[in-house]
C-alpha cells in the first residue's frame, strides 16, 4: 500500500515534467538512468528529479554531453531489483537534441 502512494505522489510530478521533445534526429536520443532505493519517499524522488533535471546531477555518468542543445526529460520510472536483488526505484530519463536550440 505504501509503494502505491508512493506512486500517487509521483503522478503530479511526471505530469509536470512537460511533453515529448519532437526532433528530426532521433539517432541523437538515448536514455539514461537513475536508481533510488525502494524506500525513497516522494520527497526524495522529487529532489532526485528536480537535481538532473537542474543539471546539478547527471543520470548518464557523463556518458553523453549536456548543454543547452540538449534536452533531458522524465521518460518512465520504473520498479526494478537491482544487482543485489533489492528493490530499487529507477528514474529512466530521455536525452535528446533540443529542437529550440538550433
Amino acid at each position: 500500500m505504501k509503494t502505491f502512494a508512493k506512486f500517487a505522489a509521483l503522478i503530479p510530478l511526471i505530469a509536470a515534467c512537460g511533453g515529448a521533445v519532437h526532433s528530426n534526429s532521433q539517432a541523437l536520443e538515448t536514455e539514461c538512468s537513475q536508481t533510488l532505493p525502494a524506500n525513497a519517499d516522494a520527497l526524495q524522488m522529487h529532489r532526485a528529479l528536480n537535481a538532473a533535471l537542474e543539471g546539478e546531477v547527471d543520470p548518464c555518468g557523463g556518458a553523453v554531453a549536456r548543454g543547452p542543445s540538449m534536452n533531458l526529460s522524465l521518460q518512465r520510472v520504473d520498479a526494478a531489483l537491482n544487482a543485489d536483488g533489492q528493490r530499487v526505484f529507477s528514474l529512466v530519463f530521455r536525452v535528446a537534441p533540443n529542437a529550440h536550440a538550433f
